[in-house]
């Protein structure tokens, strides 16, 4: 019963707080909205750079085309997709890429009618895990010694990884930044709360209160100002996420954005822990430091 009142007692004195410096706290949820939303951003976009890079991930592929002297396709084959980063080949015969070209040229077929021959050499179209892997799996597939030429789009490759990690990197640093400047803010929050309050801490330690009696009300207010602004923020991105998705795909229909469900469930774990970190934070370094005094 005695801990109920105690309990009671912390979180009346934690409003009792937050009420008389109401335009302190204001202004500190304000610029801590701000913060989470620079990290938000931040942490979506990367979602998305990652979500695209997988997207096209799945449509790089290397194609290998085969020496006219090499029959034995289904040993070729099957050496390929034991090769550590392959995730699947198809093999294309000389017939069914005829074919599929003479579909494509449709009424203009004539053309590849006259050259007489088959033109084309069967292909091995090859498919990797991680397109990083890629160059490796080329030099592997080059040493068995049955292409004619292989093609993959090397450029394109090395562009869309150096995109991603420069869309992460991004990320990391601008979720460092604003992680350090809302806790600057919310320490010096805490500061001035702790000074208004000065004579109340003094009569406190007069009469005995422990540390974490003293501590506690700060703690709770900087985490009552973290959590509100860290639902705000997470509240602005369920009204604006879906309206951007929706600016976007009516200039790019075949966008590769996350749906917007995926997105907020992703945001939703690291907004919280965020946001609780830096009110534990925020609020120990300044209880550490201010309150010690009185």
């Amino acid at each position: 019963m005695k801990l109920f009142w105690i309990v009671i007692l912390w979180i009346s004195e934690t409003f009792t707080g937050l009420i008389r410096n109401m335009w302190g706290n204001a202004t500190a949820v304000l610029l801590t909205v701000a913060c989470l939303t620079l990290f938000s951003v931040s942490y979506v976009v990367g979602l998305n750079a990652t979500y695209f890079s997988k997207t096209l991930d799945n449509k790089i592929e290397i194609r290998v085309d085969i020496k006219d002297d090499v029959t034995t396709y289904k040993k070729y084959e099957k050496k390929i997709l034991n090769l550590k980063g392959v995730s699947d080949i198809q093999f294309v015969s000389k017939e069914t890429a005829y074919k599929k070209m003479e579909k494509e040229m449709a009424d203009n077929a004539e053309v590849l009618h006259a050259v007489g021959e088959n033109p084309f050499q069967a292909q091995f179209i090859v498919r990797v895990d991680n397109p990083s892997q890629i160059d490796g799996i080329v030099t592997q597939i080059k040493a068995l010694h049955i292409h004619e030429d292989v093609q993959y789009g090397k450029e394109y490759v090395e562009k869309l990884i150096s995109f991603t990690k420069t869309i992460q990197r991004i990320g990391y640093a601008v979720t460092v930044l604003a992680g350090i400047f809302t806790i600057y803010i919310v320490t010096n929050v805490i500061k001035y709360n702790i000074d208004k309050r000065q004579d109340e801490l003094k009569i406190k330690h007069l009469t005995g209160a422990g540390m974490l009696t003293i501590r506690l009300p700060f703690i709770l207010e900087a985490l009552v100002i973290t959590l509100f602004a860290g639902v705000c923020v997470y509240e602005l991105f369920v009204w604006g996420y879906g309206k951007v998705e929706e600016i976007i795909r009516d200039m790019i229909t075949y966008a590769p954005l996350l749906p917007k469900e995926g997105v907020l469930n992703d945001l939703f774990f690291p907004l919280l822990i965020i946001s609780l970190g830096i009110g534990l934070l925020g609020s120990f370094i300044s209880t550490q430091r201010f309150i010690a005094k009185y």
